[in-house]
């Protein structure tokens, strides 16, 4: 049997941004937002890291924005309107892909299947299942960023 594993983080989701050079020195624009997701990651699973492939399911709950009319937060609730603005929902997932690269999966490589959904909703939150493929837990000392 397949084990499921769900992990929710607070907040706004939050776009992949590639790191950029100081001289020598790379420089994260993310590690403050990573930092945090890492944390609630560490408070909800606390397992052996998984070693075996995974499927990963994430669904982004963007926030509605406030300009928006009370006529069409109703016809977003209602899913009638759908989230096209950026953040594009590739660089959400890698994001949420790399917060879980050494607290829950040893390797992003491990994914061999994935879903993801970018939708508005009055709290705006990540939700994470991870799904493992097969019996394969290999304990592994944990890694805290």
């Amino acid at each position: 049997m397949n084990e499921v594993i769900s992990i929710t983080i607070s907040g706004p989701p939050t776009a992949w941004a590639a790191p950029f050079f100081t001289g020598k020195r790379g420089i994260s624009p993310r590690f403050r937002e990573k930092a945090k997701a890492v944390w609630e990651i560490n408070q909800q699973y606390d397992s052996s890291i998984i070693e075996g492939p995974v499927h990963l399911s994430i669904t982004f709950r963007m926030p509605i924005p406030s300009s928006f009319s009370k006529k069409k937060k109703i016809q977003i609730l209602k899913g009638e309107i759908l989230h096209t603005k950026k953040s594009d929902c590739s660089n959400l997932f890698k994001f949420a892909e790399d917060c879980l690269k050494g607290t829950v999966i040893k390797d992003d490589s491990q994914v061999v299947s994935l879903q993801a959904k970018k939708e508005y909703h009055e709290n705006p939150e990540t939700i994470i299942t991870v799904i493992l493929l097969q019996d394969s837990y290999a304990p592994q000392e944990r890694h805290e960023p």
